[in-house]
């Protein structure tokens, strides 16, 4: 978000790693506790390792969220 050549797109990606946390019921309460563990973070240090005690492996999540993202896409086309 930080770079001008790839805000939009950081943007995009933001709102479907939340859509897919708030489609996904059984993710849910894995992302809320992340986002409570973030909450009072003045330093991005450890944010990898929060994200993955939180979210667990976060290579799969990676994988999840693009099959959720593409078949977002494909519901519209």
């Amino acid at each position: 978000l930080n770079d001008e050549k790839t805000e939009q797109l950081a943007y995009a990606e933001s709102w479907v790693l939340v859509q897919y946390f708030l489609r996904t019921p059984a993710k849910l309460p894995a992302f809320r506790k992340y986002l409570d563990k973030i909450r009072d973070r003045k330093d991005a240090e450890k944010r990898l390792d929060d994200a993955t005690e939180c979210l667990g492996d976060l290579d799969k999540l990676d994988r999840d969220v693009r099959k959720h993202a593409s078949r977002l896409i494909q519901e519209r086309f």
